[in-house]
């Protein structure tokens, strides 16, 4: 059977209610259970700019598949975040023989095919106030208005989005983006402490923060702060979230809410130094496949005993996603703030150590 008659047949069978492999393609395929550590501002945080994204063809489907809608989704812990619409944007996509890791800074140099222009048009970018665990929904919506072939065979996905708006306006919308291996990412508001103190909760591995380190075999450091003293309390884990975070207000604790469900407590244990105190909790995650891609929640809390007629504070809380130390994001994103560059940037995390990143994106249509 040739290509054409093999998407015919998967577009039959789809209109027949046959199964295809998917009907939406998330990428990287843990976006769609947890938020990513990073944020960036392109593609659509600011008016004018040019992003293209090379995907890896075997992320995307055995054979090949008809492309009908890309959709994004904002950064939760960038909120509140205010909507407004981007105009003037055309998405092309195409083939092409770049491969995720070899996306060359010209942008004329990454089309290598006839392109296809699937969306015209202004795209919406929906304002957020908030935001809990988890990723947030993928409410940025591009619709192709001609819906994209993909053929395995004739090489890897090119996504290219271009605001033909003026360029050098300050970024103002981030969109969520990952990069390959763990992550670890804070929701929620803290309570008030009595003597004007910040109750922190960071995670780490180690003497780095880097969340590609939050794998399997490695252990993750909780660290609880505060900066003027070191009241007693506990540092709460557990593997759900509460599906509503529980107000402490109605029995005395305004301003504290409750966003996990604990399994485990663990007193405080201060250390002083030059910054404040900090009390640690070391756990060492088992190098057993099998838990990669699982999440922890943490929550810490005080004794205050003048805050609040409880007598007790609450921190933000903290999302953990386990990650595989060898994975590979299938994707890589080049951007520029200027629709008309002919060179860009390549997206990537890291000091010393740069990883490539990319927007976490969710791909609609028949997938065969």
């Amino acid at each position: 059977m040739n290509y054409q008659a093999t998407v015919l047949s998967s577009l039959f069978g789809l209109m027949l209610g046959a199964s295809a492999t998917a009907q939406e393609l998330v990428l990287p395929s843990h976006a769609d259970v947890a938020d990513g550590h990073h944020a960036v501002s392109l593609p659509f945080g600011s008016a004018g700019f040019r992003t293209q994204l090379v995907v890896d063809a075997a992320a995307i489907a055995p054979a090949g598949a008809v492309l009908q809608e890309l959709r994004l989704r904002a950064d939760r812990t960038s909120l509140p975040l205010v909507g407004s619409t981007i105009p003037n944007v055309v998405v092309s996509l195409s083939h092409t023989n770049r491969t995720v890791g070899n996306l060359d800074v010209s942008f004329a140099n990454n089309v290598t095919a006839a392109t296809t222009v699937v969306f015209q048009g202004s795209v919406g970018l929906p304002g957020h106030t908030d935001g809990f665990a988890g990723p947030m929904p993928w409410d940025i919506t591009v619709p192709f208005g001609q819906p994209f072939v993909f053929d395995v065979t004739q090489g890897n996905l090119l996504i290219d989005i271009v605001a033909n708006n003026p360029a050098g306006r300050a970024p103002s919308f981030w969109l969520d983006a990952m990069e390959a291996g763990g992550a670890a990412t804070s929701f929620g508001e803290g309570g008030d402490v009595s003597s004007g103190d910040n109750l922190g909760l960071l995670v780490a591995t180690g003497n780095s923060l880097d969340p590609r380190l939050i794998t399997l075999g490695r252990t993750i450091d909780y660290i609880t702060t505060l900066s003027f003293s070191n009241s007693p309390g506990v540092l709460a884990l557990g593997t759900v979230r509460q599906a509503t975070p529980i107000h402490l207000g109605p029995i005395g604790a305004p301003r504290n809410l409750l966003y996990i469900d604990p399994v485990v407590l663990i007193p405080h244990a201060w250390t002083q130094s030059f910054i404040g105190w900090n009390s640690t909790f070391s756990l060492t995650l088992p190098n057993l496949p099998s838990l990669a891609g699982e999440r922890v929640y943490a929550q810490s809390m005080i004794f205050d005993s003048l805050a609040n007629p409880l007598g007790m504070v609450l921190s933000p809380a903290m999302e953990t996603r386990v990650g595989d130390p060898f994975e590979v994001l299938p994707m890589q994103q080049l951007d520029a703030d200027d629709p008309q560059a002919a060179t860009g940037t390549i997206l990537e995390f890291g000091l010393g150590s740069p990883a490539m990143g990319a927007v976490p994106i969710r791909l609609e249509g028949v997938f065969f």
